[in-house]
């Protein structure tokens, strides 16, 4: 049996992979090792970093990229108004 409450085949056959997931009570569902659960957006995320506020989402293993694009761009427009405003 497969589904978002169970854990999938594979690992539950493997004794030692099955010891490092969890049950989140508050999704229901078992969590994978580096999968955490966000209160803010009340789901589990799959290598949960942080919920960022000025997002709006999770950073997670599905926008990492995204969120370090995000980043680097406010940098470069920061630096970019800074030589604008002295030049």
């Amino acid at each position: 049996m497969t589904g978002p409450t169970s854990i999938p085949q594979e690992i539950a056959s493997d004794e030692n992979k099955y010891r490092e997931w969890r049950f989140c009570q508050k999704c229901e569902i078992y969590q994978g090792p580096k999968t955490a659960h966000c209160n803010d957006c009340k789901c589990c995320i799959d290598e949960l970093d942080h919920h960022c506020p000025w997002m709006g989402k999770c950073v997670g293993k599905g926008n990492m990229k995204w969120f370090k694009l995000f980043n680097l761009s406010w940098v470069i427009y920061f630096i970019y108004a800074i030589v604008a405003t002295f030049v």
